[in-house]
């Protein structure tokens, strides 16, 4: 088990509100735990903020799974106990985050369609992001802690 820091609500909120989103604060923080380069990790998870801004995979969640694979990813071809190993950690982690929240789909989550144009905004308008989306983050992090 790998003891991460688990941000407060208002930590989360304030990186929010500096344009880091739920998927690159997840990812920055497991990156320093697990002694990669954060800035450069951040940066990979820019996309992944609110579902691919789309409402898809919450970006919480996707942020938990680039660092599931920097703990235990693979590069080579062949290595089929590490993409196994992934592969189960990636399972466990969708299982206990579903168990929780009841989906991993960022729109069913905050219950906004970021598909649908306005609605990304009226999220943001109506403090569902600064209310909701900090305990998807906190979630992620209390998940990885015991995965990783």
């Amino acid at each position: 088990m790998t003891q991460i820091p688990i941000p407060t609500a208002d930590q989360i909120r304030k990186g929010f509100d500096g344009g880091i989103n739920c998927a690159q604060q997840v990812a920055g923080t497991c990156a320093q735990v697990l002694g990669r380069d954060r800035d450069d990790v951040v940066r990979m998870a820019a996309a992944f903020g609110g579902g691919f801004w789309r409402g898809d995979n919450c970006g919480a969640v996707c942020g938990a799974m680039m660092a599931i694979g920097m703990k235990y990813g693979h590069c080579n071809p062949g290595d089929d106990e590490a993409s196994d190993m992934v592969m189960a950690k990636t399972k466990e982690f969708a299982d206990a985050f579903i168990g929780r929240n009841g989906s991993l789909a960022c729109r069913d989550l905050v219950q906004y369609d970021f598909r649908q144009e306005g609605e990304l905004d009226k999220a943001f308008e109506s403090g569902r992001i600064d209310e909701f989306c900090p305990k998807m983050v906190q979630d992620a992090l209390e998940i990885l802690e015991k995965i990783l």
